[in-house]
């Protein structure tokens, strides 16, 4: 996993995502490896690495692993819904982050209530 936080500090999302995805074959039951991805998959302010359909696939299965108990996996449920264009259930997944509690979880509700996606800087 550090090799993985090493290349998205150097801005190298091609190759954390693809560290991330050998972390996922060699542990698929370890969430934080899919939260990860789809984190990367659903904030990245580079459209290149974007794609929506596959943050969700990541997100929800680290929900799934975690028994949807994990406010920043609900965080990054709802910022994929956001990126695929379903504000309404991407609202509804931060309000539920929320109340578990996440960072930044107000300012990202604003976002999803404006119909914007929310960008990591």
């Amino acid at each position: 996993i550090k090799r993985t936080l090493i290349w998205y500090d150097k801005r190298d999302l091609g190759k954390a995502i693809a560290d991330t995805t050998e972390a996922i074959r060699l542990d698929p039951k370890n969430p934080l490896f899919y939260g990860l991805r789809a984190t990367w998959r659903a904030t990245c302010p580079d459209e290149r690495y974007r794609d929506g359909p596959k943050a969700f696939a990541d997100a929800a299965q680290a929900c799934q692993l975690t028994n949807y108990g994990d406010p920043n996996h609900l965080a990054v449920l709802a910022a994929a819904y956001a990126e695929c264009g379903d504000f309404g259930k991407a609202i509804e997944w931060q309000e539920k982050a929320n109340k578990l509690f996440i960072k930044d979880g107000a300012a990202r509700l604003r976002l999803y209530k404006e119909k914007k996606p929310y960008r990591e800087q």
